[in-house]
């Protein structure tokens, strides 16, 4: 049967979704269901007193709020305004958002230095956050990452915050290690590194406990983006001459900007920047040289700031404000931001950002950014730039999908280590030399960052600049802002919840079908949340990749212990596009004719979800994994 006849079709995922968003279950919309049933578990229990089970009551509700004030960000006059319409119903709830959340002052020691103020909240502190992970990681040395940057506060004034966050590798979570506000950025990297540099010697060499388990604390690496990465080890701006980081070029000034053409340049190395061998490159002893880490090779190159806000918004600027070779004409422009306008409907929920027209690109986001390198740009630019622009940003989108992939990253690391200095060359040829500036060169490194670290999200700025939001947020005079800090940590504000999440869960229970013999006795849903992903019943949402096979999943079966997915499986399979190398081996694939047949997929087999984008018309798909969020 085709999609249209089989009554549960792609082109009716959507519809079919809207039409049973009512059927939830009664216990959705039955907002006093769990502390009735709180309040007969305790009248049959040993509690005698009535007043003792309202109390507890209470007591439950209390905590409840302020669990939901603190995950959601709720301001405090509105947690104000409720309260004083819940009192009526619960007068023993209290009043204020302070009784709520229990603020008190927080006892933080502030330091007067050069600039601003500092206060120092521990690395310990923030370890001992993911304390749960850390456990089950089952590791006797954690590894930390450490990240800064500046952060503007006000729109009306030039207060800034510098926090130093830290992330324990293998979880998700940073957290705040240390802060600086003052009018400006640091400008003593001494006085503001040096709180931050004696609990990490302390915790490296005496090391701490956990439930009784000996820990040392080691730091990984650094994750900043380029400015910040010079503040910190005292090096020249990446717009210096001697501004590359990983090798001794010297840039030549080249139409008004410092470039970096040469592809093949000696490397630095740990050992000869500790010793300061590198005077035309380092401007002073960076205090971090106490750590013991190498400031060349673990200060990594952040791809969410060199390859999303770098590279790829200065090709995108060169196509449309470049050398008149270059430049794209409003016709192409407009074709293009029309394609991605179109694929709005098509991005998954993992996206935190639909695509928008490229009249908007000043505004985008590096999300944004990320989306069309990886996504978009492959089907929106098709046809509508000269060949060798479209091959040479297929080269770049390659290149990333590889080094993002925990799977591939390490099988073609030396593939891509070619590939990019092959990239870099073209450029020129394709741009200029004035192309290659410092975020251009730096590509030929991000290899080196892979081979030590692993794929780049491992190392990505990406879950730091979420927290940073959290941090301006939590910020709401400008009046003391350092106290304001101490007091959204002791309310629970500025830590990342664990993932209360199940390894598989099901949601939207419906009756619609398609139903399949041998699941008739199993309940039907309309989502799948799993290893990191969702799979719903939408055309957004429903294409995976199941036993080596590309299919979309037209019904979700569970009985309570195991997940089956009812998926129609496409029937051609190709590759997209052969240069540089097959689309098909690193998972693209241009897919079409969708079996008329049912096939059951167990959970186990899903290999991973995929964004179907349609290419040219709605009988061609281009299928691509959703690589940045594995």
């Amino acid at each position: 049967m085709s999609l249209s006849q089989s009554g549960s079709g792609y082109s009716n995922f959507s519809s079919e979704r809207q039409s049973h968003s009512s059927d939830l279950p009664a216990d959705v919309y039955d907002y006093d269901g769990e502390d009735a049933e709180l309040i007969h578990e305790y009248s049959d229990s040993d509690v005698e007193d009535d007043d003792d089970v309202e109390e507890h009551t209470q007591h439950s509700l209390s905590a409840r709020l302020s669990q939901w004030v603190a995950g959601e960000n709720i301001t405090n006059s509105s947690v104000d305004h409720l309260l004083r319409v819940l009192h009526d119903y619960h007068p023993d709830l209290p009043l204020t958002y302070r009784t709520l959340m229990d603020t008190r002052p927080h006892q933080i020691e502030i330091s007067k230095i050069e600039g601003g103020e500092y206060a120092h909240f521990g690395i310990l502190s923030g370890i001992k956050t993911v304390e749960r992970e850390i456990l089950i990681l089952g590791v006797d040395t954690v590894e930390y990452q450490v990240n800064t940057d500046g952060l503007p506060l006000f729109r009306s004034s030039g207060l800034q915050l510098w926090p130093i966050l830290g992330r324990v590798v293998g979880t998700n979570s940073p957290f705040l290690i240390g802060a600086f506000s003052g009018s400006c950025k640091p400008p003593n990297a001494e006085q503001f590194l040096r709180p931050f540099i004696t609990e990490a010697l302390e915790l490296s060499d005496v090391g701490f406990m956990l439930q009784g388990v000996h820990f040392r604390a080691q730091i990984s690496c650094f994750i900043c983006d380029a400015p910040a990465r010079a503040f910190v080890k005292q090096t020249k701006l990446h717009s210096g001459y001697y501004g590359c980081e990983r090798c001794i070029q010297k840039g030549e000034y080249v139409q008004g900007r410092v470039v970096f053409p040469e592809l093949n340049s000696e490397r630095r190395s740990d050992e000869q920047f500790a010793k300061g061998d590198y005077s035309s490159h380092q401007k002073n002893m960076s205090p971090l040289l106490e750590l013991n880490v190498g400031l060349v090779s673990c200060c990594v190159l952040d791809y969410m700031h060199l390859v999303c806000l770098g590279v790829m918004r200065r090709m995108i600027f060169f196509w449309l404000k470049g050398p008149l070779h270059i430049r794209l004409s409003a016709r192409h422009v407009a074709v293009i931001s029309s394609t991605l306008v179109s694929l709005r409907v098509n991005i998954p929920v993992e996206f935190a950002r639909k695509p928008r027209s490229m009249s908007e690109v000043d505004c985008w986001k590096a999300t944004e950014f990320r989306q069309f390198v990886l996504y978009t740009g492959l089907i929106a630019l098709k046809s509508q730039v000269k060949s060798k622009i479209y091959e040479h940003f297929v080269c770049l989108s390659v290149a990333m999908h590889i080094l993002l992939s925990p799977t591939l990253c390490h099988h073609y690391c030396d593939y891509v280590d070619q590939l990019l200095h092959v990239w870099v060359k073209d450029s020129m040829k394709l741009y200029g030399k004035h192309f290659a500036v410092y975020n251009v060169h730096s590509l030929l490194h991000l290899p080196d960052d892979v081979r030590k670290f692993g794929n780049l999200d491992r190392i990505s700025a990406f879950p730091f600049e979420n927290f940073m939001r959290t941090l301006k947020s939590s910020v709401r005079k400008p009046q003391h802002i350092l106290q304001q800090l101490g007091n959204r940590m002791s309310e629970g504000r500025l830590t990342v919840k664990e993932s209360t999440e199940r390894l598989c869960e099901v949601k939207m229970e419906h009756t619609a079908g398609p139903v399949v013999n041998g699941l008739l006795n199993c309940k039907q849903y309309r989502e799948l949340h799993a290893n990191g992903f969702t799979v719903k019943l939408n055309s957004a949402d429903s294409c995976i990749m199941c036993g080596n096979t590309i299919g979309v999943v037209s019904n979700i079966f569970s009985d309570g212990e195991t997940v089956t997915v009812v998926v129609l499986k496409f029937k051609r399979v190709q590759h997209f596009f052969s240069k540089p190398m097959r689309s098909t081996d690193i998972g693209i694939y241009l897919v079409s004719k969708l079996s008329n047949q049912f096939d059951l997929c167990p959970l186990s087999s899903i290999q991973c979800k995929y964004v179907l984008l349609p290419y040219r018309s709605d009988k061609k798909w281009v299928a691509i994994p959703l690589i940045h969020s594995m």
